[in-house]
């Protein structure tokens, strides 16, 4: 898990870690899953094993067509006149790139989901800055907090944020 949070100084690839991980982490679960009641493990390792497939096979399946949508529009040159406007409106400060683009990006995931408008808002992001990644990550993490915040049109976050603090799963406890 280092691995992810020191990514950028050890240049070890983020994704072929985790994987590794994760693969490592399922072998173990599997020969060490009721060792005993073999048939009994086995189902409980299938059934564990289709949900965990079907929460990931279905953020795969929402973000792969996001993610064809907006490099299409940036491939044919959608956003340039979005990048132009935001500029002027921004008289180039990067201050008030990063309040427009924020805005934009927390309206944006109100009126669609939230992981569609943080990948649309940073594409904006990298086609405005394209030469300066510490402020793209500065500012792409405002860009996720404004989307967060703009599901439910309130700084307190969207729907699935505030579930899990009604249900008192969040780190913070009970108020």
């Amino acid at each position: 898990m280092s691995f992810v949070v020191f990514e950028e100084h050890l240049g070890v690839n983020k994704a072929a870690a985790m994987l590794v991980v994760s693969t490592s982490m399922w072998a173990f679960l599997a020969v060490s899953f009721h060792r005993g009641d073999r048939e009994h493990g086995r189902e409980v390792m299938r059934r564990q094993l289709n949900e965990g497939l079907r929460a990931v096979g279905s953020i795969i399946l929402f973000l792969l067509p996001t993610l064809g949508v907006v490099d299409s529009i940036n491939h044919f040159d959608g956003f340039a006149a979005v990048t132009v406007a935001i500029n002027w409106a921004a008289n180039g400060r990067v201050e008030y790139v990063t309040l427009v683009l924020s805005f934009l990006c927390f309206f944006l995931s109100a009126a669609f989901d939230d992981l569609t408008a943080s990948v649309l808002c940073l594409k904006l992001l990298r086609r405005i800055f394209s030469n300066d990644r510490h402020l793209r990550q500065c500012i792409g993490s405002l860009i996720v907090v404004a989307a967060n915040a703009g599901g439910a049109w309130s700084p307190a976050g969207d729907v699935t944020t505030t579930m899990f603090w009604l249900a008192d799963e969040t780190i913070g406890g009970s108020t």
